[in-house]
């Protein structure tokens, strides 16, 4: 991964399609921050690395306090706070580098269980500072809202607002 090895990167990821059943035909496109800064501000509203794209250094997750915890749905996005609170860098490749399946994942996400890691992604900012968790709280609202609503409807919202779409 050139990006690592230019050393000024410690997690890097990219852009994804995302399909349902043949790979080769692309629904829609996952378009993520592409520079430090638009990913840091980007985490207060969404987790800003695509998790099948990502690669890091290891020495530099090794330094993360607390490493990989277990944490219901959202291990990376934990993950990602607790680095850059540790001064990891972060940077996303502008293409598309993986293909997605998205059948049935967020059908996955939805209920209580999610609620309950909702909750506690919530404390995970607030653990380091109240601003933070301040920030977080109208993204925490909004994303409590998609876990309940019903899926046909979080699958519509998600289309029109969210993804860039492809034209058959």
């Amino acid at each position: 991964m050139r990006e690592l090895e230019k050393g000024d990167t410690d997690i890097v990821g990219s852009n994804i399609y995302e399909f349902e059943k043949d790979p080769g035909i692309h629904l829609s496109s996952k378009k993520m921050p592409l520079t430090h800064k638009s990913i840091i501000r980007t985490m207060f509203l969404k987790n800003p690395i695509n998790h099948p794209s990502v690669g890091f250094l290891r020495k530099s997750i090794l330094k993360v306090d607390g490493g990989y915890r277990h944490f219901p749905y959202y291990e990376d996005y934990d993950l990602w706070i607790r680095a850059w609170k540790s001064g990891l860098k972060f940077r996303n490749i502008d293409q598309e580098l993986v293909a997605l399946r998205i059948t049935g994942q967020r059908a996955r996400r939805k209920g209580i269980k999610i609620l309950k890691s909702e909750l506690r992604l919530l404390l995970t900012f607030f653990e380091h500072s109240l601003f933070y968790g301040f920030l977080f709280i109208p993204s925490f609202i909004a994303r409590t809202f998609f876990a309940i609503l019903p899926l046909k409807i979080t699958n519509f919202l998600l289309k029109i607002f969210f993804r860039n779409t492809f034209k058959e």
